[in-house]
């Protein structure tokens, strides 16, 4: 809201600038009684569905923002995930939920903002078959020459050229498709390109649906949602409640990080978090350069709120609402390691899984708690049923060798890493790993 100023005395052409300084100061002066009248109202109707806590999901122009309500002590608290406790996010669900009219404190710059945000749901359809048709050029044009030609190809660089510029800022999921695919050409990987271009297909037919099912909105929202390179904010927003679900009051620790490739080469980093009690690992998955949550890895991360997509595995997290320690909790490590998996034939399950539902995008991370690790030829880890899960050995990286010198006196309590595919075996990408040393756990961090 603009500051009311003094006013000098105007020209008679300057009238409509006065006018509007006055109106804008009436508006002001009426805030706060609005903003409190509909709070109070949205409680009273909280309290007579007997419900404590409330989210919505609410869209202004290109801005969509989470807004939850919750009753503690007798009092109505509201925030969005933007920050804001009485901005406009926060006074459209308050709206709502009291059922009444358009607060007498919206603007009408506000006001012009939700009609454009009409407005550009009416064009999405367009641009969406823009991008489909772009993307399904360019897995033609990879398809049509084949893995050995297809790397440096005229038409398959003007088809990565073409589809970026029909979505301008890049949805981090898409760019890291691209990474991939990029990266599997230069290979000549068969196997990975198939696999992508395989995703790709079937993102280009949920684009074109006109009505998707549940597993096509959550394919969109992976590929498409999410931080944008080059452009602040969020991507496409889910439309349906059970897209994402809200995490509060959860305790995370980070047991791992990397850079990996997008348009361009170390362009997104990623976070991987465990939570303490249900042993799932989230992804927070954010452009470099732009904000994500603070700390060093390792760190333990106590969560007020979070969302979390459904989608793609690791399932990616937005975390809104924490407190941060460089210090993790005993307590913490040792519910880590009891929820270690300890079956590595269930993985090769999972893994397949993950690669059905998103071949484009799945990255699957895991937690893995040996019986005992084999040193004949380096260190391989096996489980009870004397399952083996080899360890990746990236050449020059020096990860592998780190692992080993850690490993040198005792066998780690667990090992944490990318699970991925090397000539048809399940193979670790260590990240981390940890061992017990009474009363204490030390925790070695690979890359």
């Amino acid at each position: 809201m603009t500051e009311a100023k003094s006013i000098k005395p105007k020209e008679p052409n300057q009238a409509k600038e006065s006018n509007r300084s006055n109106v804008g100061a009436a508006v002001a002066t009426g805030t706060s009684d609005a903003l409190e009248r509909y709070r109070q109202e949205a409680m009273r109707s909280m309290l007579g569905l007997n419900v404590q806590r409330a989210t919505f999901d609410v869209h202004i122009a290109d801005r969509a923002e989470l807004v939850t309500l919750s009753i503690r002590g007798g009092t109505l608290h509201a925030f969005a995930s933007d920050g804001e406790s009485d901005g406009p996010f926060v006074r459209r669900a308050l709206k709502l939920l009291a059922g009444g009219e358009l607060l007498s404190a919206t603007s009408e710059v506000e006001i012009q903002a939700a009609a454009a945000s009409e407005v550009k749901s009416s064009g999405a359809r367009d641009e969406s078959d823009t991008m489909a048709d772009a993307l399904d050029d360019l897995i033609t044009a990879v398809v049509r020459l084949g893995t050995r030609a297809a790397h440096g190809s005229p038409s398959v660089d003007e088809g990565f050229s073409r589809l970026l510029r029909c979505v301008g800022p890049v949805p981090v999921g898409l760019a890291r498709w691209i990474g991939q695919l990029q990266a599997a050409l230069v290979r000549q990987n068969t196997e990975h390109i198939a696999r992508l271009l395989d995703g790709a297909s079937r993102l280009v037919v949920d684009m074109r649906a006109g009505e998707r099912s549940t597993e096509g909105r959550r394919r969109v929202l992976s590929w498409l949602g999410g931080p944008r390179l080059g452009g602040p904010g969020l991507g496409e927003r889910p439309a349906v409640d059970g897209d994402v679900e809200i995490l509060t009051e959860r305790t995370l620790v980070e047991v791992g990080r990397e850079l990996v490739s997008g348009t361009q080469r170390a362009e997104i980093e990623r976070r991987y978090l465990v939570d303490a009690e249900s042993s799932e690992v989230f992804c927070e998955e954010v452009v470099r350069g732009q904000p994500g949550s603070l700390g060093p890895c390792p760190r333990q991360l106590q969560v007020g709120l979070a969302e979390v997509r459904y989608g793609v595995r690791p399932r990616r997290i937005r975390v809104l609402q924490y407190s941060v320690s460089a210090m993790v909790q005993q307590s913490s490590w040792e519910r880590i390691a009891s929820g270690a998996t300890r079956d590595f034939a269930s993985l090769g399950e999972d893994f397949r899984e993950a690669l059905k539902a998103f071949p484009g995008l799945s990255e699957p991370f895991c937690l893995v708690a040996p019986t005992e690790c084999e040193r004949d030829r380096g260190l391989l880890p096996r489980d009870e049923a004397n399952c083996a899960l080899p360890i990746a050995r990236e050449a020059g990286s020096g990860y592998y060798e780190s692992l080993v010198d850690f490993a040198a006196d005792s066998d780690p309590t667990w090992l944490a890493g990318r699970l991925t595919s090397v000539q048809g075996t399940l193979t670790l990408l260590p990240f981390s790993a940890a061992r017990v040393e009474r009363p204490h756990t030390l925790f070695h961090r690979v890359r």
